[in-house]
């Protein structure tokens, strides 16, 4: 599932490209989100619908378990609003394969804030991180000079508000059902850009229309399916794994950006790109026994 949803988000890469030059990024979101909510909310009365003729229990919770849902879409929504809208404001300005890598970037984020929570980085983590950021630097790197232009802030802001969001979905996704937390987390995101789209926004009839092929996909398959596949998959994988399998949406993202919008990039960019990779790889081995053993003989030592 976890792989299906990385090939549908790589997809999902080149439609923001190609909308994002039809449609601002407030409105462009929002449209999908709406496109979303309704998807999701036509397939949780479909499935309370098959539910009832099969005869299967249909979970209903009480007041205290209902707010903590509400409350628990409400933050993934927000975190996912955010995340969404750094992203397209970034690959409007970087492109769909160099902003597939820099998203990934997560994969490591997701260990330093667990930091927060008490849990240590070993050795790997640590390496990673390094990886990680000399990755960022040669991406930068154009014609032989660093720059880190307001794109790639964006793309920074995006992976490190996804990481909240895959966290929160690790939480929430091992409590309650996937159809309906999954609803929850578009419908407050959709609610999250309103005043956004208002101040910010552009509601022009004909830019819409024009991106309304990107708009129905990422609705329905990137925001829609995969998702509610990325809920559904997290309720029974450990978030490590799938971590790294969703980091694959950085390596298909830059092959569907190459094969179908016709982006270059130099060969130091690619070296970024696969230093990242390694790093996003990386970061989820853990260490033997013997080595925790090891490290805490060395620090007790120390």
């Amino acid at each position: 599932m976890l792989v299906i949803t990385t090939i549908i988000w790589g997809l999902g890469f080149i439609a923001q490209s190609i909308g994002g030059k039809s449609v601002d990024a407030f409105t462009f979101n929002f449209s999908r989100n709406v496109v979303a909510s309704l998807f999701l909310l036509i397939v949780v009365l479909i499935n309370n619908k098959i539910k009832k003729k099969k005869n299967k229990e249909i979970v209903v919770h009480n007041k205290k378990e209902k707010i903590h849902l509400v409350l628990g879409g409400a933050l993934i929504g927000i975190t996912l609003a955010l995340a969404m809208t750094f992203q397209q404001l970034g690959i409007n300005s970087e492109g769909a394969g160099k902003s597939g890598f820099l998203t990934a970037l997560y994969i490591v984020i997701v260990p330093v804030i667990s930091l927060l929570f008490g849990k240590k980085i070993n050795r790997y983590i640590l390496i990673a991180i390094v990886l990680a950021f000399t990755g960022l630097y040669l991406i930068n790197v154009n014609s032989g000079e660093f720059s880190l232009n307001l794109g790639t802030i964006y793309l920074l802001l995006c992976a490190l508000t996804y990481s909240f969001q895959i966290m929160l979905i690790d939480h929430y996704s091992k409590i309650y059902e996937t159809f309906v937390l999954s609803f929850f987390q578009f419908f407050f995101a959709t609610i999250i850009l309103i005043p956004f789209v208002f101040i910010f926004g552009d509601f022009e009839s004909n830019n819409i229309i024009e991106a309304m092929p990107s708009i129905l996909f990422l609705g329905i398959f990137s925001s829609g399916v995969a998702y509610t596949l990325q809920v559904y998959a997290q309720k029974d994988v450990n978030v490590t794994v799938a971590c790294i399998i969703m980091s694959l949406e950085s390596v298909f993202s830059l092959t569907f950006g190459v094969i179908f919008l016709k982006e270059t990039h130099e060969l130091i960019q690619y070296f970024g790109c696969l230093s990242i990779l390694i790093a996003v790889l990386l970061s989820q081995i853990q260490p033997k026994p013997k080595e925790i053993a090891l490290e805490e003989k060395e620090k007790q030592e120390a």
